[in-house]
C-alpha cells in the first residue's frame, strides 16, 4: 500500500532501532542464502539468440536481440523466467547496462541464475560468479516510511565493451502466501527500443480459471497444452520500437498489453479480501473502551464518527511493513493500538473496530491512488489497489475515512475525502466495485488580490486575501503548524517577489481557522514601490498583475498530435479575483470569456463599476484527463485562455493619458466617416468633370500598381468605388438597368453577376479569363469577405482571420488585369484613371491613419 501521511512523516529513534535489530539480519546474510546458479527448468521453452542481421531500425545506443520472459502459474507457487540479449552499441550504452542485478522478496522467494554471459564477435565469455555478487536491502520507499523487506543481488560485471551483446537468464520462484490461489500476469507485446525477437509464454495450472483482456489491440496468445498447463504463447520478429505520447493518465495502458487474471470480477477479487478486514479484538480490551469514551462525548453518530476518525489520525503513526503477509493482511487491531504505527491496512482495521464498537456501519474499501476512477478498465486483480480505507454509512449517507491523512480540519460533511473515483468495497457477501462520490466545495482556492492604483502614484498598496477549502485548507494547515507563520509569511513573500521585486509586508499575517467547515483564511499586507514601470517611447506606464492561482491550474499548451488521452491535474476548482481600486478618470472596458467542454471549464468576467475595475477568473477540471479526439481543439482553446490569463493596468503619460477608449474608438469612426465623406465629394466632382468618359473605355481600367495601393491603403473601400464605376459603366454604356450605388455596396453578394461580364470581349481580353474563372474570383472574395468579418465580431476568434479579410481584394486583381487587357486601345482612358492627382494624395491622406490603426489593432492582438 502505497499512500503515506506526509503530516507524520518522522521516525522515532526507538521504533527506528527496534526496525534496525529486528531486520539487521539481512545484511549479514550471504548471496547463497537465496541466490543459486543452476540449469533451466523443464517447463521452460528456450529461445536462442538471434544472430542474423535485422532489417530494423537500430540507430540507438542499444537494442535488444532478445527478449523472453516466461511464466509458471502453479496452485501454490508462481515462476518468473527473464532471458534477455541486449546489443550494446555506444560506449553510453555500456555505462548503463554494465551492471546486472535482480530483485526479490526473501520472506517468500529464491533466485536460480543460469547465464550471465557477453557474447564477442560470436564468442560467448561467461561471467556468472556467484562468488563476485553481493546483496543489499532495496528500500526504495524508506522515505514515505514504507518497508517490505526486498533484497537485491548484484554485479558489477567487468570488461564489458562496446559491441558486445549482453546476455542473462535467471528464474524468479515463489508467491507470498496470502494471495494463494489468486494470480494476476501480462505480457507487454511491444516496447520503447527495437526488439529482433520477443518470446512470452505464460503457463496456468488446468484447476485455476483463467480470465483475459487486452488492451491497446495487444494481439491474442497462441494457446496449447503442456502437461497439467494451459500455455499462452507470444512469438515475434522485427518488432519496431514503439514510440508513445507522455503525460498519459495512470490508467492508460502505453503499449499493447495482454493480461489474464484469476478474478471473473471485480466482486470475486473483492470476496477474496474482504474476510481478512473483520476486525478480531478482546470485548473488554481497549478498543471498546474508546468507544464508550466517545459514546459519553456525544450521542451524535456522525460527530462520534468523526472523532474515531480523528483518534485513529492522532494516536497511530503512519509506517508501513510490507514484508511477506504484510503486505496484503492488516495486522491485529489490538497489535497496532499497543504499537501506536501500522499503515493504511493497519489503521483502517483499527478504525473497523472502533467504529463496530460505535453501532456504526462500515466497511473496507481498496482504492487506487494512481488509477482512480479508471481502475475498471483493468483487468481484476488483487495488484490493482494501493491503498485502502473505511467507507461508513450514517443516516443514509456515505463517508470515506482515511486514518492515514494525519489530522484533518472540518466536521465529517465539510472534511476533505480524496478522489479515488471508484472504489472496491469489501462487503462480505456483496463486494463489488462502486462509484466514490464525494461532497466537493464550490472551490478549493478562492483567492482575491485587491490593488490601490490612484492613492500614491509611486506606490501601490496590495491587499491579498486566500481562502483554502477542503484538502487545500489541510496542506496549508499543515504548513503553519509545522512551520509557523513566520515561514508562511516567507512563502507568500517569495511568491509575489518574482513578479514584484521591490514588494514589501506591511504589518503581520492574518490566518483564520474555520474548524468545522475545513476553511484556513490567509490575508496580508503589501505595498509595491516602484511599481509602474515606463516606457518612454510609448509614454506609457504600466502595471502587470496575474491570477497566479488559477494560472497553475490551467493546463499547459502541447503541440502536435496524440493518439492517446492526455493527463490533467484532478481535481482542481479555483476562483482568483483581481481587483484595481481606481476612479472615474479610468476607463476600463466590461467584456466575458467562457470555454466550457467535457474537461474543463474556464471563465473571465471583467466588470468596471464606480472607479472598482475587477477581473474575475475561475477554472474547473471536470474530468483527468483529455481524449485524443479532442486533444487538438482544446488546446487551441488553451491557447486562447493563456492569453486572457493576467492584465496590465496601462497609464498614459503623454497628451492621451486621459482620453477613453471608447472616445479614441469613437474618433476612429468618425475619421472612417470623414474620409467617406469626402472621397464620395470627390467621386460626384470626377463626375461632373469627365462626362461621357466612359463611351472611351471598356468598363473602368485603372494600373494594377494603382488599384493595389488603393485598396491596401484604404482597407478595401477603394474597391467600392472600383465596383460602382464598372456597374455604372455597364448602366450607362452597356444598356443594362441596375443601381450602381447599391450593387457595388453590397458587392460581396454582386461580385457574382459582375466579375463574369468581363470575359463579353475575350478576343481582345485575356483568353484564360472566362465567366468561371469570374465566378470563382467572386466566390474566393466572398470568403475572404466573410472570415474578415468573423475575424471582427467575434472576440475568440484567431487574428488570422481578421489578417484574411484585409486581403480579399486579391481576388479582384486578376479582373482588374482583365479589364485592362480589353482598353488595350483606350490608353487615353488608362491613363486618365490611373494619374495620381490631388484626389489621390487626399484619399491616400485620409485613410492612411485609419490603416495604420488598424494593422496595430490586428497585429497587437
Amino acid at each position: 500500500m502505497r499512500l503515506f501521511n506526509y503530516l507524520t512523516l518522522f521516525i522515532i529513534s526507538g521504533y527506528l532501532s527496534l526496525f534496525l535489530s529486528l531486520h539487521a539480519s539481512a545484511y549479514a546474510q550471504t548471496v547463497d542464502q537465496y541466490v543459486s546458479a543452476g540449469e533451466r527448468a523443464s517447463w521452460i521453452e528456450l529461445q536462442s539468440v538471434p544472430d542474423s542481421e535485422t532489417s530494423l531500425n537500430v540507430e540507438g545506443g542499444e537494442f535488444y536481440r532478445l527478449v523472453d520472459y516466461q511464466r509458471r502459474i502453479s496452485k501454490t507457487r508462481n515462476d518468473r523466467y527473464r532471458h534477455f540479449a541486449l546489443e550494446l552499441k555506444t560506449s553510453d550504452a555500456v555505462q548503463d547496462n554494465s551492471n546486472f542485478s535482480v530483485s526479490f522478496h526473501p520472506s517468500y522467494q529464491n533466485v536460480k541464475i543460469h547465464a550471465l554471459n557477453l557474447i564477442r564477435k560470436g564468442e560467448r565469455l561467461n561471467r556468472l560468479d556467484l562468488s563476485q555478487f553481493d546483496i543489499y536491502r532495496l528500500e526504495t520507499d524508506r522515505e514515505k516510511l514504507l518497508y517490505d523487506g526486498r533484497l537485491q543481488t548484484a554485479l558489477i560485471i567487468p570488461d564489458v565493451r562496446v559491441g558486445d551483446i549482453l546476455e542473462y537468464s535467471y528464474t524468479i520462484s515463489g508467491r507470498n502466501p496470502e494471495l494463494i490461489p489468486g494470480y494476476v500476469s501480462s505480457a507487454t507485446l511491444n516496447y520503447g527500443v527495437p526488439v529482433q525477437r520477443q518470446h512470452e509464454r505464460v503457463l496456468v495450472h488446468n484447476d485455476l480459471p483463467v480470465f483475459k483482456k487486452s488492451h491497446n489491440s495487444a494481439r491474442d496468445p497462441e494457446v496449447t497444452n503442456w502437461g497439467q498447463y494451459k500455455v499462452h504463447t507470444w512469438l515475434a520478429n522485427d518488432i519496431e520500437k514503439l514510440d508513445v505520447d507522455e503525460d498519459i493518465p495512470n490508467w492508460q495502458y502505453a503499449r499493447p498489453v495482454y493480461t489474464l487474471s484469476a478474478y471473473k470480477d471485480w466482486s470475486d477479487a473483492g470476496e477474496f479480501f474482504a474476510p481478512k478486514y473483520t476486525p478480531r479484538y478482546k470485548q473488554n480490551g481497549p478498543i471498546p473502551s474508546i468507544a464508550t469514551s466517545i459514546k459519553n462525548e456525544t450521542s451524535d453518530l456522525k460527530k462520534q464518527a468523526r472523532m474515531a476518525l480523528d483518534y485513529v489520525q492522532t494516536n497511530i503513526r503512519y509506517t508501513g511493513i510490507d514484508i511477506g503477509s504484510g503486505g496484503y493482511e492488516p495486522r491485529d487491531p489490538e497489535l497496532v493500538l499497543e504499537q501506536k504505527f501500522g499503515d493504511c491496512k493497519d489503521m483502517t482495521i483499527l478504525l473497523l473496530a472502533i467504529l463496530r464498537e460505535l453501532d456504526i456501519s462500515s466497511h473496507a474499501m481498496l482504492v487506487d491512488s494512481d488509477m482512480r476512477g479508471g481502475i475498471d478498465r483493468l483487468i481484476p486483480s488483487h495488484g490493482a489497489f494501493d491503498h485502502v480505507l473505511v467507507r461508513a454509512e450514517i443516516e443514509g449517507l456515505f463517508y470515506n475515512l482515511d486514518g492515514t491523512r494525519g489530522e484533518q480540519l472540518g466536521d465529517l460533511n465539510n472534511m476533505a475525502q480524496s478522489h479515488y473515483g471508484k472504489g472496491l468495497l469489501l462487503q462480505p457477501g456483496n463486494a463489488r466495485l462502486i462509484d466514490i462520490n464525494i461532497r466537493k466545495p464550490e472551490y478549493y482556492k478562492d483567492i482575491t488580490d485587491t490593488f490601490d492604483i490612484v492613492s500614491d502614484p509611486e506606490i501601490i498598496t496590495f491587499k491579498s486575501v486566500s481562502v483554502y477549502h477542503n484538502y487545500e485548507a489541510d496542506a496549508m494547515n499543515s504548513t503553519f503548524i509545522n512551520n509557523g507563520k513566520g515561514k508562511l509569511e516567507e512563502n507568500f513573500l517569495n511568491f509575489f517577489q518574482n513578479t514584484y521585486p521591490t514588494i514589501k509586508q506591511v504589518g503581520d499575517m492574518e490566518i483564520e481557522i474555520d474548524e468545522a467547515k475545513a476553511t484556513l483564511t490567509v490575508t496580508v499586507n503589501y505595498e509595491i514601490p516602484k511599481a509602474w514601470e515606463t516606457d518612454l517611447e510609448l509614454s506609457l506606464k504600466t502595471f502587470p498583475a496575474y491570477p497566479s492561482d488559477v494560472t497553475s491550474d490551467v493546463p499547459d499548451f502541447k503541440a502536435g498530435e496524440r493518439t492517446m488521452p492526455l493527463a490533467l491535474s484532478y481535481p482542481r476548482k479555483s476562483r482568483h479575483k483581481l481587483v484595481f481600486l481606481a476612479d472615474e478618470t479610468w476607463a476600463f472596458e466590461d467584456s466575458r470569456f467562457e470555454e466550457d467542454n467535457e474537461a474543463f471549464k474556464f471563465s473571465k468576467i471583467s466588470t468596471f463599476q464606480k472607479g472598482i475595475y475587477t477581473e474575475t477568473y475561475f477554472y474547473e477540471s471536470k474530468q483527468d484527463y483529455i481524449s485524443a479526439e479532442n486533444f487538438k481543439s482544446y488546446m487551441t482553446r488553451i491557447s486562447a485562455i493563456s492569453d486572457e490569463l493576467g492584465v496590465t493596468i496601462q497609464q498614459g503619460t503623454g497628451w492621451l493619458s486621459n482620453v477613453s477608449d471608447d472616445a479614441i474608438t469613437g474618433g476612429i469612426i468618425l475619421w472612417i466617416a470623414l474620409a467617406a465623406i469626402l472621397s464620395l465629394i470627390g467621386v460626384l466632382i470626377k463626375e461632373t468633370r469627365s462626362e461621357g468618359e466612359e463611351l472611351e473605355q471598356v468598363f473602368y481600367p485603372i494600373k494594377l500598381s494603382k488599384f493595389i495601393l488603393l485598396s491596401i491603403i484604404s482597407i478595401g473601400y477603394y474597391q467600392i468605388f472600383w465596383a460602382y464605376k464598372n456597374w455604372k459603366w455597364l448602366r450607362d454604356v452597356g444598356n443594362e438597368p441596375n443601381m450602381p450605388l447599391v450593387r457595388s455596396f453590397f458587392m460581396v453578394f454582386t461580385n457574382f453577376s459582375l466579375l463574369p461580364q468581363f470575359s463579353r470581349e475575350d478576343d481582345i481580353g485575356y483568353r484564360w479569363y472566362n465567366p468561371y474563372l469570374g465566378g470563382f474570383l467572386a466566390l474566393i472574395y466572398f470568403i475572404l469577405e466573410i472570415m474578415g468579418r468573423i475575424g471582427d465580431r467575434i472576440e475568440t476568434a484567431p487574428f488570422w482571420l481578421t489578417v484574411l479579410g484585409l486581403l480579399s481584394g486579391v481576388a479582384l486583381i486578376p479582373a482588374a488585369a482583365q479589364i485592362l487587357r480589353l482598353n488595350a486601345n483606350h490608353p487615353e482612358a488608362v491613363a486618365e484613371n490611373s494619374v495620381y492627382n490631388w484626389m489621390t494624395f487626399g484619399f491616400i491622406f485620409l485613410f492612411a491613419p485609419v490603416l495604420i490603426l488598424v494593422l496595430i489593432g490586428v497585429f497587437a492582438s
